[in-house]
């Protein structure tokens, strides 16, 4: 079972291991390192999982967590990218044979390519003729709602397949579709899920009032709390 009070309490349980987490935070590439604690900190692959953080040690080993976690996060995301990509790109191009040559004149498209042009006219052309774009608009939307439905997705099984890879430190356990989805789709998993989801909502409007620092803080607080959560739940599902 979830100990929440737990998993709250335990970011600041190690002053030192909190301030060095908080201070690599805030340089980009070094979140490595951060991002590879956190996912230390969840007690996956360990024998027993502590209520305190642990000291910042084997830090090549962190990194390498770390660096993996977010090429997991990638491949995961891919098909949602691929997605939209696909439909900015027909959305794009349906926009342009609707308006050029017939709504914008084609001697205007190539003042503009040419670093010229009336910008205050074309302006006035699109705002009379906004209309047209609707089909483009309409025919685009199911396609961005099927690549945010494949971001959701990914982003909901993303810690269970990340933490299939830290059980077992091998890269493809990761992509164990059957059992990651097995874990994924549990009461469990899904009730962890939710309550994640709001307090980390929470943390992040409080210590989004904090500039810049905030923003490192919140990354280490709600990623050892988030971790720590979905490690209870791994070790009891696996």
């Amino acid at each position: 079972m979830v100990d929440f009070a737990k998993a709250i309490k335990k970011p600041f349980t190690n002053w030192k291991a909190f301030i060095i987490g908080v201070l690599l935070s805030l340089i980009p590439i070094v979140k490595w390192f951060t991002k590879g604690y956190i996912l230390e900190s969840s007690g996956v692959g360990k024998v027993k999982a502590s209520a305190k953080l642990q000291e910042w040690e084997n830090w090549g080993e962190m990194f390498v967590k770390g660096l993996a976690s977010t090429v997991i996060t990638v491949i995961y995301m891919l098909p949602a990218l691929i997605i939209a990509m696909i439909g900015s790109a027909t959305f794009l191009v349906s926009l342009f044979r609707t308006y050029v040559g017939t709504i914008v004149p084609i001697d205007m498209v190539k003042e503009f390519a040419a670093g010229g042009g009336d910008a205050a006219a074309l302006e006035a052309i699109l705002r009379q003729n906004w209309y047209q774009a609707v089909p483009a608009v309409m025919a685009f939307a199911p396609i961005l709602l099927l690549a945010f439905l494949f971001a959701l997705l990914a982003w909901y099984m993303l810690p269970m397949a990340v933490l299939n890879y830290v059980a077992t430190n091998k890269f493809g356990s990761a992509f164990q579709f059957r059992k990651v989805l097995g874990m994924a789709f549990s009461g469990d998993y899904f009730l962890t899920w939710i309550i994640v989801l709001i307090c980390s909502a929470i943390i992040a409007a409080l210590l989004n009032l904090v500039l810049f620092i905030g923003l490192a803080v919140m990354f280490f607080v709600v990623g050892v709390f988030s971790y720590s959560l979905y490690g209870d739940v791994y070790r009891k599902l696996a």
